[in-house]
């Protein structure tokens, strides 16, 4: 593996990474991460990393080659919630671009859906995000635009409710100031997200229940 080409090893550092994002939490990949960088730095053996992340064989040599490369590679995906809060000039090039389809994990994971579940929300078809997540696709301009408008609505919510459970169950609970509508089923239209940026706004200055 190391002796391959440094795109090839970076297009296989980027898929098994969104493997164990999909399979753990995000704070059990970066101290796994941590740990065998950490062991590279000190040009550990492969035994030892095996022994020391309880890794197998072959898992133990990808992240010994993910962390020797990684100073290399400052061009890993960013997520939803990073585009959430870039200037809108930088904001609209990354949408237009496309986000990573794997990019529905994170917010999904915040908001404590699944990620069909997300996408149903969002007007998405579960089964398209399924086969470009599959083939490490990018999202269209649009379904990019309507996992950032969703990720910035969960950043504002955060700031109220203090925790990403407390903002989960607020988007699925019906809102008084959304005629009892629940706001998760109104984020799929820039208009619907609109109003409830409206109706956070108004509970962030206690003018809305």
């Amino acid at each position: 593996m190391i002796l391959r080409p440094l795109q090839k090893n970076i297009e296989l550092i980027e898929e098994h990474i969104a493997e164990a994002f999909d399979a753990h939490p995000f704070g059990e990949v970066a101290k796994l991460q941590g740990t065998v960088s950490a062991l590279n730095a000190s040009n550990a053996s492969l035994e030892t990393t095996a022994a020391k992340t309880s890794l197998g064989a072959e898992d133990a040599a990808f992240w010994l080659v993910f962390s020797a490369i990684l100073p290399l590679i400052n061009r890993m995906p960013i997520t939803a919630f990073e585009v959430a809060e870039m200037p809108t000039a930088k904001a609209v090039e990354v949408i237009r671009a496309g986000l990573p389809a794997r990019a529905f994990v994170g917010v999904a994971i915040a908001l404590s859906l699944t990620v069909d579940e997300l996408a149903a929300k969002l007007g998405v078809s579960p089964r398209t995000i399924r086969d470009q997540r599959k083939k490490l696709a990018r999202l269209s301009s649009e379904n990019t635009e309507k996992l950032v408008r969703i990720a910035r609505i969960q950043h504002q919510a955060r700031k109220i409710f203090s925790t990403d459970e407390a903002v989960s169950d607020w988007l699925m609970s019906p809102a008084p100031a959304l005629e009892g509508a629940k706001p998760i089923d109104l984020l799929d239209t820039g208009l619907g997200a609109r109003e409830i940026e409206a109706v956070l706004n108004g509970i962030a200055y206690g003018n809305v229940m």
